[in-house]
This record gives C-alpha cells, structure tokens and sequence, in this order.
C-alpha cells in the first residue's frame, strides 16, 4: 500500500509539468512560421537530409499555434516547395533562409523536446 502511494505521488510530480507544458506554444508565431521556411527550404535544398524529426517537431508544435499561424506556416512551405520545383539551384536559398532567428527557433524547438 505504501509502495502505490509512493508511486503514484512520483508519477504526479513527473505529469502534471509535462501535462502543463504541452498545450502552451514553445515559440513564438514568428518563430514558428521562420522555423517551418527552414526546415522546408533544407528538405528541398537537401533532399538526401533526414528532416523527419524536424518536422515532426514542428507538427507537433502547430497544434499548440494559432490556427492562423499554422496556416501562414503551411502556405509559407508550400510556396517553397513550388518555387524550388521551378529553381535548378536551392542550396543558396535554404543557406539564407535558415540564418538567424529560424536556426535558433528549431534549436530551441529541439531542445525542449
């Protein structure tokens, strides 16, 4: 009986800060429309690239994002990937797109996880 307590009093304290945390945005929307252009432009710039776990991420930050954010952020990546379909050179733009804060958002995205 004391050992269920005990345990139960330990996954307490470990849920109620993930279950706080997880509805609350990481970054701000922004951020996140800067983060989604990167992480687009690298997949098009870089098809060999694993960004499945970035996007992922991302994904799953959408969900906590204004439905208006998140749709700026799918349009944002959608006119990336048409206009890398028309570019016969994407290496430069993902390079440029993915300075400053973008970088520094999928970072912070990243170590939150």
């Amino acid at each position: 009986m004391r050992f269920a307590l005990i345990a139960t009093s330990a996954a307490a304290m470990v849920a109620i800060p993930l279950v706080a945390g997880a509805g609350a945005p990481r970054m701000s929307s922004a951020e996140f429309v800067s983060a989604v252009r990167c992480t687009a432009y690298q997949d098009v710039a870089h098809p060999d690239a694993d960004v499945s776990l970035a996007k992922f991420r991302l994904n799953s930050e959408a969900t906590r994002q204004s439905p208006e954010a998140a749709a700026e952020a799918h349009k944002a990546a959608s006119e990336i990937a048409r206009a890398a379909a028309a570019a016969e050179n994407t290496g430069g733009l993902a390079q440029r797109a993915c300075q400053g804060i973008a970088a520094a958002s999928l970072a912070q995205l990243q170590r939150d996880a």
